[in-house]
């Protein structure tokens, strides 16, 4: 695991935990953590800039599993969970 994830503290921000954690993934398992087979590709209007996304893990009969906007900093909406109209669009 790596002396920079396990300095990580339950303080630290999102970006800080995700951002590190996903270094040493890509050091650990670059094959994996960059597969297309997995990734799902946005442009994300907040960010300004094509991102990619992990695709939903499960296909259930029936139901619509999917992601309504790509990726934001934080703090970028309302807490809300009306999306109303969005400028992210999947690619």
């Amino acid at each position: 695991m790596g002396a920079e994830v396990l300095a990580l503290r339950h303080a630290n921000s999102v970006d800080q935990i995700s951002g590190t954690t996903l270094r040493q993934m890509r050091a650990a398992f670059p094959d994996f953590v960059d597969n297309p087979k997995y990734l799902d590709h946005w442009y994300s209007a907040a960010y300004g800039k094509d991102v990619s996304a992990v695709k939903p893990v499960v296909e259930i009969d029936g139901l619509d599993v999917s992601f309504q906007r790509a990726s934001r900093p934080n703090g970028s909406d309302a807490p809300t969970w009306d999306f109303g109209v969005d400028k992210d669009y999947r690619k």
